[in-house]
This record gives C-alpha cells, structure tokens and sequence, in this order.
C-alpha cells in the first residue's frame, strides 16, 4: 500500500459509489478494494502477495 495514492483512492471510490450506489465493494476497505479490482497483487520486495 505504499505505493498508493490514498487520496487518489478515496476519489476514484467516491466515483465507483456514485456509479454503483449499493456494490458490496462500498464497504471493503481499500486494500481489499484494490484486490477485488485486480489493483493490489504483489509485494515485489517479498515475491508474495501483501
């Protein structure tokens, strides 16, 4: 997550909310968010998902 933008983020899940009002993705945090996207995959440090 160190990579990330947070407050990019937080716009681009204001804007996925707008679209999609009642996703069950609204409620994940945003980790669990980016995976669900396919955006969070690996730690390239470690070789391992993070």
């Amino acid at each position: 997550m160190d990579d990330i933008d947070i407050p990019t983020l937080e716009r681009y899940r204001m804007l996925f909310k707008t679209d999609h009002p009642d996703h069950v993705w609204n409620n994940l945090s945003h980790k669990e968010f980016l995976i669900q996207l396919g955006g969070y995959l690996m730690n390239r440090r470690e070789k391992q998902k993070d």
